[in-house]
């Protein structure tokens, strides 16, 4: 069934393609961002990526990949974030004991450590079904079991990981406010997976429809 839309591929250099690139970013300064311009841009149809008249399914296809390789990524930031926490709480003393003994301190730790878990199982559910779907991509039914999970563990892992990295910088104290500490570059780094391939509210919604039902509308 047609979607009604086609996908292409515009290299770079083609005639009506232009970008600009955003400066002064709040975060992942090392990623390069651009605002990407088509005027009168014209593709050979060599190009087209897909199925004519599939490009809405070409389009939601990436967007579970990338969603589910943000989610990844935020397991990975956990776990960073969970270990330099560790390691301070080591060799940081104050009152003549390393703060690790401190159970205000424990507590940030124990709730990093506890949704780390949560997301990593989260994401690993999800890339199941999501190798399952691509199995059988015309297995509409396993395409939504996917698609569901891809967005609760891109929308649990990126709020946990935001806020395994306000924990860390708690535990650094004073000197967790410095860039010269990871815990403070992934505060930075990880507010933008709350809204890049699919906000949280996005998420939200699309996952309160996975359970009320087609009956439902929301955006994806």
């Amino acid at each position: 069934k047609s979607d009604g839309m086609c996908a292409f591929l515009v290299e770079r250099g083609s005639a009506g393609f232009s970008a600009k690139p955003i400066e002064n970013k709040m975060g992942l300064p090392t990623s390069d961002t651009a605002t990407i311009y088509l005027e009168k841009c014209e593709v050979p149809k060599e190009n087209l990526l897909g199925p004519r008249g599939k490009g809405l399914s070409v389009a939601y296809s990436a967007l579970m990949s990338g969603r589910l390789s943000v989610a990844a990524g935020c397991v990975g930031v956990m776990q960073d974030c969970l270990d330099e926490a560790v390691r301070y709480s080591g060799v940081r003393v104050q009152h003549g004991k390393p703060i690790g003994k401190h159970q205000l301190v424990q507590r940030h730790i124990g709730i990093i450590s506890t949704n780390l878990e949560a997301a990593r199982w989260l994401v690993l559910r999800a890339a199941y079904l999501k190798e399952k779907y691509e199995e059988n991509p015309k297995d509409g039914q396993s395409r939504d079991a996917a698609d569901l999970e891809i967005a609760k563990a891109k929308y649990f892992a990126a709020n946990a990981s935001f806020d395994a990295a306000n924990r860390a910088v708690q535990v650094f104290g004073a000197n967790g406010y410095s860039l010269e500490n990871r815990p403070a570059r992934h505060l930075l780094d990880t507010r933008v997976t709350k809204i890049y391939e699919g906000t949280d509210e996005i998420l939200e919604q699309k996952i309160a429809l996975g359970v009320l039902g087609k009956a439902v509308e929301a955006y994806s």
